[in-house]
């Protein structure tokens, strides 16, 4: 028990020092995040002065935490600076493309799931309407009239908010129809399993009938025993 004790406490503190921000960390975190903003810049022109503006900031502020002397303080700048350059759009700009290829998988599954003509249709408004956002959202990506970082927040977050709608309905179609065919397959279980009872129903019927007096089997139907003539239940 002692040795589960120490165990549990090395790994606590392990887990104390991993965890703890440093001021090497959030340097390398601010690299990445400055690195990932000139990449999203050069993939979406339409979103590149406001990825410089995001650079801008963040680089004040992280040149601001570098001044500081008391290591905490330092660290809490630091850490300020890697959100400023690092917001949940550019994240999400990150993803779209993932996002994108996930509605055209869904899309294949939702036709390749249907079990009628019900589910197919529902398939195909669901891929068209997926299809719709993709091409809204590339349009909006390539031209889309952006001058500031909230901007950028407010379209990547429509556009985000249009693609998860229809991921989630082509999603509800897959369901759908899975449920169908989940559905049919207990029933023909269910029919399966009663018409196996009944055979051995019929097959118990037509089973000898062993005396518990003398042992002797006699045909099925007999109600005495051919063997001592004892009645037979």
């Amino acid at each position: 028990m002692k040795n589960s004790y120490l165990l549990a406490l090395v790994g606590l503190l392990f887990f104390s020092v991993s965890c703890k921000r440093t001021i090497e960390g959030e340097m390398k975190n601010f690299e990445a995040n400055i690195q990932r903003l000139s990449e999203v810049a050069a993939k979406y022109p339409a979103f590149k002065s406001a990825c410089e503006t995001l650079k801008n900031d963040a680089s004040k502020q992280m040149e601001a935490a570098k001044s500081l002397s008391e290591e905490k303080s330092k660290i809490a700048a630091m850490t300020t600076a890697n959100n400023l350059a690092s917001p949940t759009w550019v994240n999400d700009l990150n993803s779209i493309d993932a996002k994108i290829n996930s509605i055209r998988d869904m899309a294949t599954k939702a036709a390749q799931s249907s079990h009628d003509k019900t589910d197919s249709d529902a398939a195909w408004y669901a891929s068209r309407m997926g299809e719709d956002a993709i091409r809204e959202t590339k349009s909006k990506l390539d031209n889309a009239s952006i001058s500031n970082p909230s901007d950028a927040a407010a379209v990547v977050s429509s556009l985000m908010s249009n693609l998860s709608s229809a991921e989630k309905r082509l999603n509800d179609v897959v369901q759908m129809a899975e449920g169908k065919k989940n559905d049919e397959k207990k029933a023909s279980e269910d029919v399966k399993k009663a018409e196996d009872q009944k055979t051995a129903e019929e097959e118990k019927k037509k089973a000898p009938i062993k005396c518990g007096f003398c042992g002797v089997s006699s045909p099925a139907g007999s109600t005495k025993c051919g063997g001592c003539g004892a009645a037979l239940n």
